[in-house]
């Protein structure tokens, strides 16, 4: 029976140990998944707007996520992930405006542009990752409770073991002391 309190602990280990990595791993896939690689900085966009470089772009106003076509590369769809997109809004808008007074619609220099509202996350999606903490705490309560259940902590009324004083119940005795009045 040696094998068994092995596999006990082992489980045991396995899963205070487990869970941990499983969270670690799960926040770098999803991290990773929402990385772009771009090796573009903010003010390289910008100066590219400034220099009339592009052709037309689309921006999520939600997610800041910006797709634009080069002058010099058409049909290239590249991608930048703005970090700010009212910031980005400010810095390009004077630029962009200016640039399509001199170049009306349908002239090869005019910037074409479509911003997209982005989509809002449902309810439930908003949700999951308050309910999956609280599903979490339950659990790891749970298994506390289960662990501090079987351990001697807790007082028992098995005559094998003895309960501490203050839960040892008394009787009430009937006083001894004689009156002293006569």
């Amino acid at each position: 029976m040696k094998g068994v309190g092995f596999l006990s602990k082992l489980k045991n280990i396995l899963m205070y140990a487990g869970i941990p990595i499983v969270i670690v791993a799960v926040v770098l896939t999803m991290y990773n998944l929402s990385e772009t690689n771009t090796k573009k900085n903010y003010s390289a966009i910008v100066e590219m707007f400034s220099k009339n470089e592009v052709k037309k772009f689309e921006l999520n106003l939600s997610s800041g996520e910006m797709v634009y076509e080069l002058r010099n590369k058409p049909n290239d769809a590249l991608k930048y992930n703005v970090p700010n997109v009212s910031l980005f809004m400010e810095d390009v808008n004077e630029i962009i405006t200016e640039n399509n007074k001199k170049y009306p619609n349908g002239t090869p220099q005019n910037i074409e542009y479509n911003f997209k509202p982005g989509n809002e996350a449902s309810w439930f999606v908003n949700l999951l990752p308050t309910a999956l903490l609280i599903g979490v705490l339950v659990v790891i309560w749970v298994l506390f409770m289960r662990r501090i259940g079987k351990s001697s902590m807790l007082p028992t009324t098995d005559e094998k073991r003895r309960l501490p004083m203050w839960l040892v119940p008394t009787k009430k005795r009937k006083s001894s002391a004689k009156s002293f009045s006569s």
